[in-house]
């Protein structure tokens, strides 16, 4: 009778050392959203544009669109001033090769020129008139001030005090032909699907 370890079934010592190296790059991403969220509770108000950025690049780091991207295009929509600096943020950090652009809600060009859209503070009807506009494809939507992520975006985020809370809307996530990361929605806190 012949017998198969687990791990020669797998290419033995490469599939562990890719399974390490894997989780230790999960680890520091998740080290650096972290520390950036940290960071934030440490400043003024202010800086949560750094955290709010970082946020977003971390998850656009762990997501795969159905065809290859090279560089991520964010698009940027708020009623709020101080929300600009998000925008600054995602540049400066360079963490990423992302392109920042802002568009009104009004605006019909959210599914063609976007692969990352941050909804920031929006009334319920101009979000959903963006969301709309992105049903159908693969554009990775994250809102703020949606505290119950029921929106329709794929992530959203909420300031609480010193931290921010990330939430994941499951069932528009398996719509969206974009593959996450099962690690990072572990740490979000899930809406829709089971919980």
């Amino acid at each position: 009778m012949t017998t198969m370890s687990y791990a020669s079934a797998f290419g033995g010592g490469r599939w562990r050392r890719g399974c390490v190296t894997a989780a230790f790059g999960l680890m520091t991403a998740l080290w650096v959203i972290a520390a950036g969220a940290a960071e934030q509770a440490a400043r003024p108000a202010a800086d949560a544009s750094v955290a709010i950025a970082r946020m977003i690049l971390g998850i656009v780091g762990y997501a795969r669109w159905p065809v290859g991207v090279d560089s991520h295009r964010v698009c940027l929509a708020s009623d709020r001033l101080e929300m600009r600096a998000v925008g600054d943020q995602l540049l400066a950090l360079g963490v990423r090769a992302v392109s920042v652009q802002w568009l009104g809600s009004d605006s019909g060009q959210w599914a063609a020129n976007c692969d990352v859209a941050y909804l920031d503070n929006m009334p319920d009807g101009r979000r959903k008139t963006v969301l709309g506009q992105t049903l159908g494809r693969p554009i990775l939507t994250i809102s703020g001030g949606d505290p119950l992520c029921a929106s329709g975006s794929l992530f959203c985020l909420e300031l609480a005090g010193d931290e921010i809370v990330l939430q994941a809307n499951l069932d528009s996530i398996a719509r969206s032909g974009i593959r996450i990361n099962p690690r990072v929605l572990q740490l979000a806190q899930r809406k829709g699907g089971r919980q």
